[in-house]
């Protein structure tokens, strides 16, 4: 097999997801109502939401997996064995961001309704006391509450999700640059991909270690605590000394 009929699918999926982003009539055909779901009124709540299911990443993926089956000449066998194996990894993933998702929502939604109290949502109350308690020093630990989010969620990802908004709310309240805060979280969140228990129970399986979980995740805490200090002296850093240099910076780009 040649080295670009390897590749192919890949790079596929790259031009669909450029082209369906970049191109401005094709962006707006496939962010149309036609491919939208939509929800009103959810629970009685007056709330809503709404999925733009044709500019997803994930559609782009399950067309780029279609394509690879003629490409690659697979027979139905193959096609079975391929899906179901990938139906097994991601349940566990699906699992979890789907509840995280869920409790993201409530968390931020919590101060919308006229019946709920004027503090805030969930998320502004849980930054405003953690802003509080640590106050000048909450960037030194910004980075390490976004890899114990992610340790607990399984990724990166579910760990913005949750506390990324926690993280603008803290900084807007402490007066710090919000894209240092959020930045530092970013950062913690990929930190705290090496003990997510998720991610060691699949790196465990797949190489026959099942039952060193703990024994990993102890290891693993060495650079975790490593890095989440690392981060945290430069949030500091440029949060105390060089807050005239950096809006600049942040205004070219």
């Amino acid at each position: 097999m040649s080295l670009f009929r390897a590749w192919s699918p890949y790079i596929f999926l790259v031009v669909l997801l450029v082209i369906t982003r970049v191109i401005e009539p094709i962006t707006e055909f496939f962010t149309s109502s036609l491919f939208v779901l939509e929800w009103s009124n959810i629970l009685g709540t007056g709330h809503a939401a709404a999925i733009e299911w044709g500019h997803a990443p994930g559609l782009w993926l399950l067309v780029s997996a279609l394509v690879a089956i003629p490409l690659f000449g697979m027979n139905t066998d193959q096609v079975s064995k391929a899906w179901r194996e990938a139906g097994e990894k991601i349940v566990s993933p699906l699992i979890a961001l789907v509840f995280v998702i869920a409790m993201v929502q409530v968390m931020l939604l919590s101060g919308a309704p006229d019946s709920a109290p004027e503090v805030g949502s969930m998320i502004e109350v849980l930054a405003v006391a953690t802003a509080d308690v640590f106050g000048p020093a909450y960037p030194a630990i910004a980075a390490l509450i976004g890899a114990l989010a992610a340790a607990m969620t399984g990724s990166n990802t579910a760990s913005n999700i949750t506390f990324g908004a926690f993280q603008f709310e803290a900084a807007s309240e402490l007066g710090f640059p919000t894209q240092i805060i959020v930045g530092a979280q970013a950062v913690g969140g990929a930190i705290g991909n090496l003990v997510a228990i998720h991610n060691v129970i699949a790196a465990l399986a797949t190489v026959g270690l099942v039952g060193q979980e703990g024994r990993i995740i102890r290891l693993n805490l060495i650079p975790l605590v490593y890095y989440a200090v690392f981060v945290g002296f430069w949030a500091l850093v440029f949060v105390y000394i060089m807050p005239d240099v950096l809006p600049a910076v942040f205004d070219v780009f």
